[in-house]
């Protein structure tokens, strides 16, 4: 015996194969279609019986198991497909053929259109290289002057502290010759 549990999956994997059969089938529709959904709505509404007493018997059998299996899904995505085909096709705007051309020449005009966009970001990208590459360098140039500069009045400070130091060692040099002979000259007394 079967729980509702089993029984409750079987269901879900109908719907879930229903609803994506129904998908693929519209979408498949839609672009294969052989004619304008008006012309195969008259077409279909002479079949339509036929086809609804099918699909009743196919429901009533599926309503009366009650184990879960693979082939539930497989029923369902037919049945979806199926029916996702006929909507597609009876709402289709166009032929498959039209529609199919309408979509290519979207896709060229979005890949001109991305070709494009491709160009401006690359100039845009260029420019933008160009203008931080020439800051950069005006950067190291200012820095370059700076150091030139420090080095300069380094060297003018080193140059003035050597003079001073000079001048004090001569300097000391006469205080000491002038102390000698002030030492002389106490001595001499």
């Amino acid at each position: 015996m079967k729980s509702k549990h089993s029984e409750s999956n079987g269901s879900t994997n109908f719907l879930v194969g229903a609803v994506a059969g129904g998908l693929i089938g519209t979408v498949a529709a839609l672009l294969l279609a052989p004619k304008k959904g008006e012309e195969l709505r008259q077409d279909l509404h002479n079949g339509y019986h036929e086809v609804d007493d099918k699909l009743h018997c196919l429901l009533n059998d599926n309503k009366s198991k009650k184990e879960t299996h693979p082939k539930d899904f497989v029923w369902g995505g037919i049945l979806g497909g199926v029916a996702g085909a006929c909507a597609g096709l009876l709402l289709a705007p166009k032929s498959g053929q039209a529609l199919r051309k309408e979509l290519r020449e979207k896709c060229d005009q979005i890949g001109d259109i991305s070709e494009q966009l491709a160009d401006v970001v690359s100039e845009k990208s260029k420019t933008i290289a160009n203008s931080v590459s020439s800051q950069a360098r005006e950067w190291a140039d200012k820095a370059k002057d700076v150091i030139h500069q420090v080095e300069e009045e380094g060297e003018e400070l080193q140059s003035g502290v050597g003079n001073v130091a000079q001048h004090i060692n001569e300097a000391l040099k006469w205080v000491e010759l002038g102390t000698k002979i002030w030492q002389n000259v106490k001595k001499g007394r």
